[in-house]
């Protein structure tokens, strides 16, 4: 008498078979899931500079980098800084506002500039992300906006205060807040702020081949990620002795 034919589960081919492609689909997707969230943090910022960097931050690799033409021209007249003009260490920031890595930056480089007013020029430069952060560049002209009144640091603070609500009325809210006249920050914000200067701070970062926010350049050496406001003091410290 001939055997029943058997369901496709009860035969151990079609079930090891049908394993075998639910293990290469869930393989195929973590990786697939690490690229991508590889990609997000790397654009972010997310990857920060490790202490053993440090000994690249001297002044005789930072000269020799500089007689190699391995140094890019990042600094710009036209952009905000703080500081000292003539110091003796000019720190200049790509950042970019809806960066939550950029904001953490904020808070270790602005202590730095503040505390270190003699010895460090700090130079803000704008990179939006406008890919995956699409109200970065409004927050961008904004600050530019509050810049005209002698207010760009003040919009600073209220922006990485409250990163993620940049739409045109909270925008409008914290120029009030620091004491601008609301009718004329919202001529300045829709007319395009100082778009010259920020088109000029995107097309020198993109020749400076910046790869995330934030990136910044100590004397012209490159830095990407954030960076703690210890190791930033370590290297500021070895630059002006």
């Amino acid at each position: 008498m001939q055997n029943p034919k058997r369901a496709w589960y009860d035969r151990p081919g079609p079930v090891f078979a049908l394993i075998g492609c639910a293990l290469v689909l869930a393989f195929a997707a973590s990786v697939g899931w690490y690229t991508f969230n590889y990609y997000r943090v790397m654009r972010s910022g997310g990857a920060s500079v490790m202490p053993q960097y440090l000994a690249a931050f001297t002044p005789s690799r930072i000269a020799r980098a500089e007689a190699a033409g391995k140094i890019p021209d990042v600094n710009s007249a036209a952009a905000p800084y703080l500081g000292n003009p003539d110091a003796k260490v000019t720190i200049v920031e790509f950042g970019d506002y809806e960066c939550e890595y950029t904001k953490t930056e904020y808070s270790a480089i602005r202590t730095l500039a503040l505390e270190h007013k003699d010895d460090v020029k700090y130079v803000w430069r704008d990179f939006p992300l406008e890919d995956i952060h699409p109200t970065a560049k409004a927050a961008a002209v904004a600050a530019s906006c509050a810049g005209r009144s002698g207010r760009y640091w003040q919009m600073q603070d209220k922006l990485f205060a409250n990163q993620g609500s940049f739409e045109r009325d909270d925008l409008a809210g914290y120029a009030e807040q620091i004491g601008m006249d609301r009718d004329a920050f919202l001529k300045c914000l829709d007319a395009g702020g100082d778009k010259e200067r920020i088109a000029a701070d995107i097309a020198a970062g993109t020749k400076a081949v910046i790869r995330g926010t934030p990136t910044l350049f100590v004397n012209g050496a490159r830095i990407e990620g954030a960076v703690p406001y210890e190791i930033l003091k370590q290297i500021v410290d070895r630059l002006v002795k």
